[in-house]
């Protein structure tokens, strides 16, 4: 773990182009902007893994006694319920209570990133300004018949205030592919795009202009050139 224990460790790194191996990005906790910097503090503070195994054993203990609240809570009502029968009031905001469940899993996905392909190869880089942009090609297997487009956007400091990008595929001659409107996941530290291009789509792209639409409605074009396959 980098500098202070109460922060994630992927706040701090250096981020490595795979071939070449030019540094794209340093990132230091210590130049995060006061509302980011305490934001890495979620996951030690939630886990409590920042003071090694005494932190670790403390909240163990603490994770025991609320689970045994909620199982005590669960007994209690039900021992004073079980002779009731559900009132028309409850009946009624059961469809209340899924359709809430079911819009929140919607909105509680965009902030999932995608399952990490078994496969995956950089297409190119950009950056603009303190923000920069990477596309991979990814494969879920060595024998799927479609590649996947990788589209990430990544801030030197922070998280990426992405709200949609629009993607060209473009060959050396015409364009292949102009998909509009697509959404970003993640939307922490990298924000990512996905999308299914074909086989004669992969072979023929060499490059990849992507027009990022930020929070502040303002509009950045990356020009992402191929990379030269390696030898």
């Amino acid at each position: 773990m980098v500098g202070n224990p109460l922060i994630r460790p992927r706040s701090n790194g250096v981020f490595l182009h795979p071939e070449p191996l030019d540094v794209l990005q340093v990132r230091k906790s210590k130049d995060y902007p006061a509302f980011f910097y305490v934001n890495e503090m979620a996951d030690p503070l939630h886990f409590g893994y920042f003071g090694g195994l005494p932190t670790k054993l403390i909240w163990f203990v603490f994770g025991i006694a609320m689970t045994g609240l909620s199982i005590t809570g669960v007994w209690l009502t039900w021992r004073r319920l079980k002779t009731m029968s559900p009132s028309k009031a409850q009946y009624a905001t059961l469809p209340v209570l899924v359709l809430s469940m079911y819009f929140f899993t919607i909105w509680f996905e965009r902030f999932q990133y995608p399952t990490p392909p078994n496969e995956e190869a950089t297409f190119g880089t950009a950056a603009l300004g303190e923000v920069s942009a990477r596309a991979t090609l990814a494969r879920a297997s060595a024998d799927a018949e479609e590649n996947t487009l990788r589209f990430a956007v990544l801030a030197e400091t922070g998280k990426p205030m992405v709200k949609t990008a629009s993607l060209q595929i473009w060959s050396d001659t015409k364009l292949l592919q102009d998909i509009p409107d697509l959404r970003f996941r993640g939307l922490r530290q990298t924000a990512i795009i996905e999308q299914a291009l074909s086989a004669s789509d992969v072979q023929d792209a060499a490059r990849i202009r992507a027009s990022v639409v930020f929070n502040d409605e303002s509009v950045g074009v990356f020009e992402i050139t191929r990379a030269p396959d390696p030898a």
